[in-house]
């Protein structure tokens, strides 16, 4: 997975990359991923799918369930049978979606906040394997993510300046940077 987000243009193509490949691997229905930005998470991608519109009913659900998923913080399996309220948009996605079962969970490392959240549809049941293997992985991917979506802000600056304003933006980077470098750091030495 983390070899499929390594050729990826940017972040929405490292999103249909992700989930087309999490849903062969598991026989799922459907993955999903969303990106958090402020306080909401939009959706980025879903398998089997080259566009995503985000005005539609289903991207709305979509993004209810990532806004579940971000508000606990972990992993929520959600079956058919289960009449949980806590996970009111996840009933509503598997039966929009006529799954058997939703799986949602945050794509965050270490002490770091989550930025990505991905859901799972299938049409039974999730199995131990595969509940270990979607948490593991979402653990190993954002890492991987977070570099590739700094590395899409570095190419917002265009690669041939043509304005002053621009010419100007290439200039303030490095002055930046050699500004930071001549900043004194105080230290002591000590002797025995």
């Amino acid at each position: 997975l983390i070899s499929r987000l390594a050729d990826a243009r940017n972040l929405r193509d490292a999103g249909f990359r992700l989930v087309n490949e999490v849903q062969r691997h598991l026989g799922c229905k459907e993955v999903a991923i969303g990106l958090r930005r402020g306080r909401r998470c939009r959706l980025l991608a879903v398998s089997g799918r080259s566009e995503v519109d985000i005005r539609t009913d289903s991207a709305q659900v979509f993004e209810a369930v990532f806004g579940e998923a971000l508000l606990t913080g972990e992993s929520t399996s959600w079956t058919a049978a289960s009449n949980r309220p806590a996970t009111e948009a996840h009933r509503v996605l598997c039966q929009e979606r006529r799954s058997g079962a939703v799986y949602s969970g945050v794509l965050a490392e270490g002490e770091h906040e989550p930025r990505w959240v991905w859901v799972a549809l299938a049409d039974q049941e999730w199995t131990p394997r595969q509940t270990r293997f979607l948490d593991a992985a979402g653990m190993a991917l954002a890492g991987p993510l977070r570099l590739l979506a700094s590395k899409g802000a570095l190419k917002a600056i265009p690669a041939r300046p043509g304005s002053w304003s621009r010419k100007l933006a290439w200039l303030a980077i490095p002055a930046a940077i050699i500004g930071a470098l001549w900043l004194p750091v105080p230290f002591r030495v000590a002797g025995d």
